[in-house]
């Protein structure tokens, strides 16, 4: 049955993104996208935690959109941005190398022979170009480290070429409504793309969801926001935002049907993993 909504999202909204590309079942996508990006094959991807260590104990949890391991070596983390700013770079930057960091420690020692890629799938960048490769070097070229990356797609000019270049249909499709993704129908990946991103968006309990984010988001860019986590400070530590309980709980048993996984749920209603579990294991 189709929700009757004007809106319709595509995965240039992370939580699409998470769903259908983060998805261990739809991992084509992925190497679509990364090959296109890397301009090389990709032999096999595993699927790492999304939650990144945090520093003390009143930190808040950190999700990040996506880190993989290739069977080529690299560790790839991939951020999407639906506009730029300093900020946003500084934010994705320290969690790449929390990424990095956390990777070193767990191995106890330091592989050089691994490569690091960190890519921001960003809208708003201007330029005319697919894409920008930056590297950690001295003014005359020299590398400093070898083995780290950062890319950064320009998405909307990605979208513009992609009927001339090939290869960028995979990444420009991220950001394509169902009209624009009829245009590339000979191609199955993008076609079976396509019928999960129409099937997400047909989901009342998705709609439901952006709506609640949607309300969320306008709350966080009132003056009240700050006064207001405050005072449900209490509640937030017990892992439900005071008088919302019964909301929250409803948006994660509704998530849950929709099969995403716990970390993304988590990350949708701003709860520990632990949390949601709990409350997902007292229905």
């Amino acid at each position: 049955m189709k929700v009757n909504t004007t809106e319709f999202y595509t995965a240039k909204t992370d939580r699409v993104f998470k769903s259908i590309i983060c998805n261990e079942g739809n991992k084509i996508y992925l190497y679509k996208i990364l090959e296109a990006l890397l301009n090389k094959s990709i032999s096999e991807i595993t699927f790492m935690k999304s939650e990144l260590d945090l520093d003390n104990t009143r930190s808040r949890t950190k999700m990040v959109d996506l880190v993989v391991k290739t069977k080529e070596n690299e560790v790839i983390h991939v951020e999407v941005n639906s506009s730029i700013s300093e900020r946003t770079k500084f934010r994705n930057y320290c969690f790449f190398s929390n990424i990095i960091s956390n990777d070193t420690r767990r191995a106890e020692y330091y592989d050089s022979s691994r490569k690091y890629v960190h890519i921001d799938l960003t809208w708003g960048v201007s330029g005319n170009y697919a894409k920008y490769n930056y590297y950690i070097q001295n003014s005359e070229g020299k590398r400093y480290i070898n083995n780290v990356e950062i890319i950064e797609a320009n998405m909307e000019y990605i979208k513009r070429d992609c009927y001339n270049d090939e290869k960028l249909k995979y990444i420009a499709m991220l950001d394509m409504n169902l009209e624009e993704l009829d245009k590339i129908r000979e191609d199955e990946v993008v076609m079976n793309y396509k019928s999960e991103l129409e099937r997400m968006n047909e989901n009342e309990e998705f709609q439901r969801y952006m709506s609640v984010e949607k309300m969320n988001e306008m709350d966080r860019n009132t003056s009240l926001y700050e006064a207001r986590e405050e005072g449900l400070k209490q509640g937030i530590n017990q892992g439900l935002t005071q008088g919302r309980e019964s909301e929250k709980r409803e948006v994660i048993n509704n998530l849950n049907k929709m099969n995403l996984n716990i970390d993304v749920i988590a990350g949708a209603v701003k709860l520990p993993i632990d949390d949601v579990l709990k409350i997902l294991s007292s229905n």
